[in-house]
């Protein structure tokens, strides 16, 4: 079984996370308006969801902490993924629960992302707990995850909606 360095992946998960937060900046039509050939989502859309997302992680984490879970192992896809490092673009549909609101401002957007930036920062100081940690909570496609894996999923994850994020503005400003 392989097992994930917690402090890599929020260390990783950090440094994604001051590249993002620079971008809430830049230009509204740059930021808060989609590519529909390239997303339905705008750039912000994409960084509010990783925010969110985040921040249901770190409940989950937070709930594996407490003993709270199951028993049980990543389906042979999560696995996969979670060892390659990398997820798919468009082979998966989020929670609606974790979507972008749909009338997304700049204000509101900076809200979601400095919440989900305070939960990361309280959870940096618990990496020993984390891989110890031996219950498991389930995600919907890889499966039943422990709190060391649902950190490398985030870290993953960040970095596949940050990369959308940062083509949408690349596109929008003319930088093919």
């Amino acid at each position: 079984m392989t097992s994930y360095d917690p402090a890599r992946e929020l260390g990783m998960i950090d440094q994604y996370y001051e590249r993002a937060g620079a971008m809430f900046n830049l230009p509204a039509d740059v930021m808060f308006r989609p590519v529909p050939d390239f997303s339905a989502w705008s750039a912000a859309d994409h960084l509010v969801h990783l925010a969110r997302t985040n921040t249901q992680i770190i409940r989950s984490v937070n709930q594996l902490l407490e003993g709270r879970g199951s028993d049980g192992r990543p389906t042979r896809l999560g696995a996969f993924l979670l060892l390659a490092g990398g997820i798919p673009r468009r082979r998966a549909q989020a929670d609606p629960a974790i979507h972008p609101p749909s009338q997304l401002d700049r204000d509101q957007a900076r809200k979601i992302w400095a919440e989900s930036l305070d939960h990361l920062t309280a959870l940096a100081g618990r990496t020993a707990e984390i891989s110890r940690a031996a219950a498991r909570y389930k995600h919907q496609i890889f499966g039943l995850l422990s709190a060391a894996e649902w950190t490398r999923f985030a870290a993953i994850h960040t970095r596949h909606h940050l990369k959308i994020a940062e083509d949408i503005v690349h596109i929008r400003c003319g930088a093919h």
